[in-house]
């Protein structure tokens, strides 16, 4: 083969055409926009809770929780036996073996991860609905007491 020849095959060969195409909605850059930074204030505490989540807490959570948060899924697998795992889903990506699902309105889930208001108070009220497992459910106070979130 040619020194040109190589010279044209070289980018094929090592860069996602995909990458460069911003009109793409599969692209490269589209898939890593669609982390929790983008997602207001549910976003950020979930990144909160991303950081703050140590391996003992983990291990007591031990569970794959679905936030559904004003139509929008967050997924928090926090399984004993794979890595910590914290994102915004789209609809039909939705898992289909989770342990709970809690749905709520953003400022309930605001006011929860705050400590405003407790989970079984929301809950309580219909401002929480839980569907799974109840006990793993409870434990999501866990996670909002671990990113100890503080809004301006």
């Amino acid at each position: 083969m040619s020194r040109a020849s190589l010279h044209t095959l070289k980018p094929a060969l090592f860069v996602n055409s995909n990458v460069h195409n911003n009109n793409n909605k599969n692209s490269l850059f589209q898939q890593q926009r669609r982390t929790l930074a983008d997602a207001s204030m549910t976003g950020k505490i979930l990144d909160k809770a991303r950081e703050t989540i140590d391996d003992e807490l983990k291990k007591q959570l031990n569970a794959v929780f679905i936030f559904k948060v004003s139509g929008k899924n967050y997924l928090l697998d926090a399984h004993a036996s794979r890595p910590l795992k914290v994102e915004l889903l789209e609809e039909d990506k939705v898992p289909e073996k989770v342990d709970v699902t809690l749905i709520t309105d953003e400022d309930t889930f605001v006011k929860m991860a705050q400590g405003k208001t407790k989970p079984t108070s929301a809950f309580m009220t219909g401002k929480l609905k839980i569907k799974g497992n109840v006990g793993v459910a409870m434990k999501a106070e866990k996670i909002f007491k671990a990113a100890k979130v503080k809004i301006d």
